[in-house]
């Protein structure tokens, strides 16, 4: 299987085994019709920088996605290495699988503050609409928000403890190579 297929494969994989599914989808808008009753000049600010909030965390996910497959990619690298010592090898193979773990949860922190992103555009609306008169409930669209950026926290955690790993991982392939370094750089004992 080519790196290519493989990098599809792996995406296809996060796509499938991360986001912010069940609790970290934004499950309440405003209606359409209730922001159709507000003067466009009202709503073309909030929707620009509603926009703009989704732009950017649309090119971060774009990015953290890239890490992960440049991360999948290393992986496969370091398990076609052979003639590496097992020690060396089974080090950088670990360090790999690290960091593969941290890029993976980094799509999650960017997916979830995806979510997040958008339920702080729809308190905006909410808050408009109901400024201009119209019942509303506000608080149930602030709850939802407040939850998502708890997904965020738990993600953002979840990656913190991923990056320790893998930082943990290239300790140990370090140390792996500067014993394999230092053994073939000992002088051979004569008989």
């Amino acid at each position: 299987m080519d790196l290519s297929l493989r990098s599809s494969i792996a995406l296809l994989s996060v796509a499938l085994t991360t986001g912010c599914a069940g609790p970290a989808r934004v499950v309440r808008h405003v209606e359409p019709a209730r922001l159709a009753r507000l003067a466009p000049a009202v709503l073309q600010p909030l929707d620009e920088r509603a926009r703009d909030a989704a732009a950017e965390v649309e090119r971060d996910l774009v990015h953290a996605r890239e890490r992960m497959i440049r991360a999948e990619q290393a992986l496969v690298a370091a398990r076609a290495e052979s003639p590496l010592p097992a020690d060396v090898r089974a080090a950088k193979i670990a360090r790999a699988e690290r960091e593969l773990a941290w890029q993976r949860t980094l799509v999650e922190v960017v997916t979830c503050r995806e979510a997040a992103t958008v339920a702080a555009a729809e308190v905006a609306r909410a808050e408009l609409v109901s400024r201009a008169g119209q019942d509303v409930d506000v608080e149930a669209f602030k709850e939802q928000h407040a939850a998502l950026l708890g997904r965020v926290s738990e993600a953002t955690r979840a990656a913190t403890a991923a990056r320790q790993r893998f930082e943990d991982a290239d300790r140990r392939l370090s140390a792996a190579k500067a014993r394999y370094a230092e053994a073939r750089s000992a002088p051979v004992a004569s008989r």
